[in-house]
């Protein structure tokens, strides 16, 4: 195997296999809740749960109770988050504090793990340099799927900085390495790309038996519930399933449709609402707890997400460890290329209209959204395991040590 900047003939694993990993991340959970902070947890927890010594340092205030979140398997430091809205002092501001603050552990691992290629991941390749240990990055990309992705001058600087210097890229899709090639427009990027699947708790993400008290909190003990739990943005694409309302209603006028999350779009979406004059069969119920999630798509009938732009869709996942049939569009195609491979949900355009007749045949045929949600289970459990994503992960490892 070629050299890499520095790193061929060190010895950096024990002889017991065991590995200090650091994870540099945006966030981390509980009080952040996005899809890659909680990647990055898991990531972690299935790590240390293989024997190795995990470290993460993440955005965080130091002022939140986190005693009780985790196991303590595996240790974490937060950073006070910089507040800075013009994105070259901010870039600069997260790779110095992440950088000073993790030298300060005065930690040597044997290989670092950035998230993202901004100002965590800058930090994540700088501080290798600085101890002459191989860096990993994982892009996860999410924003190449806007229809005009777009960075700013500093933004391009930090990311090709970031990919350049890391060892090793890690993205979630044969789909994204593609995309992500054709973007940087640098096929040496290539080379250094490997392919890791997210995964689900299906331990934790699992059908509960008993949500009547749950629905009837939702104010919906007799209805059909259709869910989507995303961050309120455009690129999500909820205005079009608050559009499909009407339609639905038609036809099956006891159906509630549950969002949860929080985001810039909350605010248009709840107006789209009262001019369609469906608030009443519309819940906006903002961030909720981690554990709550699992409750929230047992109780559900139907889960959907009608992106215009999705890195891979954990969420679809989630709702398929619980046993849910899921409504997926074009443009989250790892999803959409195991619907249809396997089954589990539909596939739809782009339109309201379309997605009102999905949503609509699923409601009408229980026995359809048993059979749907059976096989969603199964694709959760065979394939997607955190386990098996640490795994990858640490086969990536590997090839630096």
């Amino acid at each position: 195997m070629p050299a890499h900047h520095g790193f061929r003939g060190k010895k950096r694993v024990s002889e017991t296999g065991q590995m200090q990993i650091a994870i540099f991340s945006p966030g981390f959970p509980p009080e952040a809740v996005g899809g890659e902070e909680y990647y990055a947890y898991y990531q972690a927890k299935e790590l240390a749960r293989m024997g190795h010594n995990v470290t993460v340092v993440a955005n965080g205030s130091k002022e939140v109770d986190r005693e009780n979140a985790f196991s303590g398997t595996f240790r974490v430091h937060f950073v006070e988050p910089a507040i800075v809205k013009n994105s070259a002092l901010r870039y600069a501001f997260v790779t110095a504090k992440f950088v000073f603050s993790f030298l300060r552990l005065k930690m040597r691992p044997n290989l670092i793990h950035g998230h993202d290629p901004y100002g965590e991941g800058l930090a994540a390749v700088l501080a290798g340099k600085i101890l002459n240990v191989p860096v990993v990055i994982t892009w996860h990309a999410a924003e190449l799927m806007e229809t005009k992705a777009h960075f700013s001058i500093v933004g391009n600087i930090c990311r090709l900085l970031t990919l350049r210097g890391a060892c090793r890229i890690i993205v979630n899709s044969a789909f994204f390495k593609r995309l992500i090639i054709g973007f940087i427009g640098d096929s040496g990027l290539c080379t250094k790309t490997r392919v890791v699947s997210p995964g689900v708790d299906t331990d934790e993400f699992s059908l509960k038996s008993d949500v009547s008290d749950f629905r009837r909190g939702l104010g919906a003990q007799n209805d059909l519930i259709v869910l989507a739990v995303c961050r309120l943005e455009k690129i999500k694409g909820l205005s079009k399933l608050i559009c499909s309302v009407p339609s639905v209603l038609a036809s099956f006028p006891n159906t509630k449709f549950v969002i949860v999350g929080s985001g810039n779009e909350r605010e248009s979406l709840e107006e789209l609402s009262k001019k369609l004059h469906v608030t009443d069969h519309v819940t906006f119920t903002g961030n909720v707890q981690r554990t709550f999630l699992p409750y929230f798509y047992s109780a559900c009938d139907v889960f959907v997400i009608p992106t215009q732009g999705e890195g891979f869709g954990m969420a679809f996942l989630e709702a398929w460890s619980c046993g849910k049939p899921i409504i997926v569009t074009r443009h989250a195609p790892e999803i959409m290329k195991l619907v249809r491979a396997h089954g589990g949900g539909l596939v739809v355009g782009d339109s309201s209209l379309v997605l009102s007749d999905a949503i609509a045949k699923l409601l009408s045929n229980n026995a359809l959204r048993h059979e749907m949600g059976k096989i969603g289970r199964y694709i959760a459990e065979s394939e997607y395991s955190w386990k098996k994503t640490a795994l990858a992960n640490v086969q990536v490892y590997m090839e630096l040590n």
